[in-house]
Parts: C-alpha cells; sequence; structure tokens
C-alpha cells in the first residue's frame, strides 16, 4: 500500500509517494480521505505526484490515483505524475489508463508544465 508525504513547491502541492510494504493497512482509508482534504483545500489547483520512491502500484492503488486525478479535475485543477517507474507506466498503458494522467521525467519538468497557461 501507498503512504505519502506532501510539500509544496511554487503553489504547486507535490505529492511523494512512498510503499510502506504493509498489504493491509488500517491506517489506508484515514491517509487517503486525509489526501483528499489536502488537495479539496489547497489553493492553488495545481498538483505533481512524485512516484520516484515506488516501482509497484496494487490495484487499489491504481484506483486511488484515478480518484486522485477525478478530485482534481472537479476542482477544475491540473495533474502531473513524475518519475514514475516504466513498469508503472506499462501497466498504466496495459489498462488504457495512460491518456488520463500527464506524465513528466522529472520534478522540474513536471513545475514547467504546471506553470504554463
Amino acid at each position: 500500500m501507498l503512504t505519502c508525504q506532501t510539500y509544496e513547491m511554487n503553489g504547486v502541492l507535490i505529492i511523494a509517494f512512498e510503499d510502506n510494504g504493509v498489504a493491509l493497512d488500517d491506517r489506508q482509508s484515514s491517509l487517503r480521505e486525509t489526501l483528499y482534504r489536502s488537495i479539496e483545500s489547497h489553493t492553488d489547483g495545481r498538483f505533481a505526484l512524485d512516484f520516484s520512491a515506488i516501482n509497484y502500484m496494487a490495484s487499489s492503488d491504481i484506483g486511488f490515483l484515478i480518484t486522485l486525478r477525478r478530485r482534481i479535475d472537479g476542482r477544475k485543477g491540473k495533474l502531473v505524475l513524475f518519475e514514475v517507474d516504466p513498469y508503472i507506466v506499462d501497466a498504466l498503458r496495459t489498462m488504457k489508463l495512460l491518456s488520463f494522467f500527464t506524465i513528466a521525467e522529472t520534478r522540474a519538468d513536471a513545475l514547467v508544465y504546471l506553470a504554463a497557461d
């Protein structure tokens, strides 16, 4: 299951995912709700997801990622994923979800993309 840390850079809320190595973690639901509230309360609509610390996502994590995207879209926000492992990119491609997400190579690239507009 995924856990995360959040920080802000140039107005963008960056969510850095980590793999906590726990298959069934009771804290997962409350962690996700906390993250949803952070997204909904962040005044700037720009978000970047840092995948540098993970190389695998369970199906529940991918579902969570889709929900994040939808909530950000609901705010008319922008979302970029960066430093995504090729395995995860391939999984998203296989599930026909790759076009659902914008993916940047680095955090700097993600911030440039989010600064445009």
